[in-house]
């Protein structure tokens, strides 16, 4: 399943390109196998009832107006009828999360029409506004499923990673239940390559002069590998954690320590609450480019300072250089047989040789691009699978995998 998306501002001063590969795996002791993973990706227009959602096989390329949300996310269903749980919520939970995006907007605009006295009040409610709005989804989304007779969310149940990305104040939000996983890169403003070839090597170690790619990670993966959540589950005294880190409720156990769904396993201490997360990628490239010591002129780069409520300056780091920033968001078929590093090399192997066709082909157009996108996310999900399958001529486990791609520039 592929589907691509390319968006532009009216304005012209900001694109945005998305695309996505989701893919069956393989059980031998389970012939036909499903595949329980979905995914969604789309972009939002404040100012309009305009949305655009990427569908499956589909391409489009719009022009919507300023301000712009853009959201991404992938679930990983487990269960005997994981997958009929991922149908209803991945339909669900980006829906949620654009009504409530709109409806956010509005508050916040009147907010800040009628608010004079602090200059940063309103960004400060915008921040908490939108983490509330990934944490309200989550639980509607995960409610929603278990008021619905025909939703299998007792014993079963999905990971789901999401992310918004507020293109006005240049900050991404991040909401994740279970181990899927979403890691934001860009261009490392000094990049060195042992051999002088511009092709990084698999095999060296992931330091960044040796790296192309800056890598933010996102998300943190909720299990009992996390000193915290673990507690959480042990202080419940009816969850039981077994030797691999699996949690037990009676006989159902579980690989995460919250989830969509799993509604029986509550009692263990198994939430849908989301552990929300956000980044000023902004302000996180231009650290970036100050730790590797780059020569940068300054020309393009301004600074806002503003207060909050507690009175505190904040500082803000606007470089106005264009960039391209990419959003890797991918369930644990993938991130379960490559690092972080691996999968942006795998990805971007592609994009760039991709890139480099588009700019010598006079035919090159934006949805062009968005299809080197999509097959960059098939590329990906390709080598996941033969890394699963190590080469051995015998029939392996092979888990579905799923890639959602963000890609904008700032």
């Amino acid at each position: 399943m592929n589907s691509a998306l390319f968006l532009t501002t009216t304005d012209g001063n900001f694109s945005f390109q998305s695309a996505s590969t989701s893919i069956a795996g393989y059980d031998p002791d389970s012939p036909g196998k499903v595949n329980q993973d979905s995914c969604f990706h789309y972009a939002t227009s404040m100012k309009s009832n305009n949305y655009h959602y990427a569908q499956p096989k589909q391409q489009y390329t719009q022009a919507l107006s300023s301000p712009l949300f853009i959201c991404g996310g992938v679930l990983d269903g487990h269960g005997k009828k994981g997958h009929v749980l991922n149908q209803f919520l991945g339909y669900q939970v980006p829906r949620m999360l654009e009504k409530k995006l709109h409806d956010a907007y509005y508050t916040v605009t009147t907010h800040e029409n009628t608010t004079t006295n602090n200059n940063n009040s309103s960004s400060t409610s915008s921040s908490s506004i939108l983490e509330d709005i990934l944490i309200d989804a989550f639980h509607e989304a995960h409610n929603a499923a278990r008021r619905n007779d025909t939703v299998p969310a007792a014993r079963s149940g999905t990971t789901c990673v999401t992310c918004i990305v507020d293109t006005t104040s240049g900050v991404v939000y991040t909401a994740n239940v279970g181990d899927s996983r979403a890691i934001l890169f860009f261009q490392n403003p000094k990049w060195e390559t042992k051999d002088g070839t511009g092709i990084p090597n698999m095999e060296s170690s992931c330091d960044l002069k040796t790296m192309k790619y800056n890598i933010v990670p996102l998300s943190k993966e909720t299990t009992t590998k996390d000193v915290n959540e673990r507690k959480r589950i042990e202080e419940t005294k009816q969850g039981r954690i077994d030797g691999l880190g699996n949690v037990w409720y009676g006989p159902i156990g579980i690989a995460m320590t919250r989830a969509l769904g799993d509604s029986v396993m509550s009692p263990a201490g198994i939430l849908p609450t989301p552990q929300v997360t956000r980044l000023d990628y902004r302000t996180a490239m231009f650290h970036a480019a100050s730790a590797t010591n780059t020569t940068k002129s300054t020309t393009n780069i301004t600074t806002t300072t503003t207060n909050n409520n507690n009175n505190d300056k904040i500082t803000t780091v606007h470089d106005n250089t264009k960039q391209k920033v990419r959003i890797l968001i991918a369930t644990d078929g993938i991130f379960d047989v490559m690092t972080n590093e691996e999968a942006v090399e795998i990805l971007c192997s592609q994009l760039d040789g991709n890139e480099k066709d588009n700019q010598q082909s006079s035919s090159s157009s934006s949805l062009a691009v968005s299809s080197s996108l999509e097959d960059a996310c098939l590329h990906l999900v390709m080598h996941a699978r033969k890394k699963w399958q190590n080469d051995l001529l015998l029939d392996v486990r092979v888990d579905d995998a799923t890639v959602v791609v963000l890609e904008f520039d700032v």
